[in-house]
């Protein structure tokens, strides 16, 4: 609830919320697109969160095509990028979700919530359903996200495991 509240998806909320010291509105319809950018979440469940009608390519130009206008080349650039920062070679931009492990699904969620460089990735839950190899994989992997690009993380588990490795601060 708290993850769905800070990005605007939950409207049935007390409190405020704000993003570089302004107070952005409740629900996500109320925020600029450029507030809407600012944070990005990632779902718990990665085989809901991408269209299977989608490649991946689809799946993370989608972002692109919402909150910044870019040609198709531009959009293919930024999409390969994002590949190769969540550890996927191009080969998978022309896959369908279908044809990629929860992993795979997984880091393409990511990547997605990546392309349109966000000031604040809110992670709700998103090792849970994953194996412990590729959970420190993919913890590793924002963790380097977290240093190399300044990334702030909302970051929600019940893995303390997962807490000790990634969190700077615990509530």
């Amino acid at each position: 609830t708290l993850a769905r509240c800070i990005v605007g998806l939950h409207t049935s909320c007390e409190g405020s919320i704000s993003l570089d010291g302004v107070q952005l509105a409740i629900g996500s319809r109320g925020r600029t697109d450029a507030q809407r950018r600012a944070m990005q979440y990632v779902f718990q469940n990665p085989y809901a969160s991408l269209n299977p009608k989608m490649s991946v390519a689809e799946n993370l130009e989608e972002p692109l095509r919402h909150f910044e206008r870019l040609g198709p080349h531009e959009r293919r650039a930024r999409v390969l990028s994002v590949l190769d920062r969540v550890a996927l070679s191009s080969a998978y931009a022309d896959r369908m979700p279908d044809q990629l492990s929860g992993g795979e699904r997984q880091r393409v969620a990511l990547g997605r919530a990546l392309v349109v460089n966000p000031d604040v990735l809110v992670c709700d839950e998103v090792t849970s359903a994953l194996d412990v190899s590729v959970q420190a994989l993919l913890v590793e992997q924002l963790r380097d996200l977290q240093e190399r690009a300044g990334l702030s993380m909302v970051f929600i588990t019940h893995n303390l495991a997962v807490v000790r490795s990634i969190a700077d601060q615990v509530v």
